[in-house]
């Protein structure tokens, strides 16, 4: 397994989410590549973050015009300017 697939396949390890061969290969390339231990270990930290304070945050309505402005940025051709930034 090269980097490159790993990061296709990073997301999933920790939720034990993929096959067991997949993640077998995942394990070897992590002993063997610091890049991605180290990209693993960035996942997993977000991910500790999500859980501890992401049940925390109060939750937010969206705008009443969201659905309308989004269907309108989607149906524009691609690189038209938009008419209105969304932040």
């Amino acid at each position: 397994m090269d980097c490159s697939r790993l990061r296709e396949c990073l997301s999933l390890y920790p939720t034990k989410d993929l096959d067991d061969t997949t993640a077998r290969d995942v394990q070897i390339h992590l002993s063997r590549c610091r890049s991605c231990q180290n990209q693993a270990e960035a996942l997993r930290w977000q991910a500790s973050l999500l859980r501890t304070y992401g049940r925390s945050l109060p939750a937010r309505e969206a705008a009443p015009d969201v659905w309308g402005r989004l269907a309108e940025r989607l149906a524009a051709p691609l690189g038209a300017p938009s008419a209105r930034r969304v932040p």
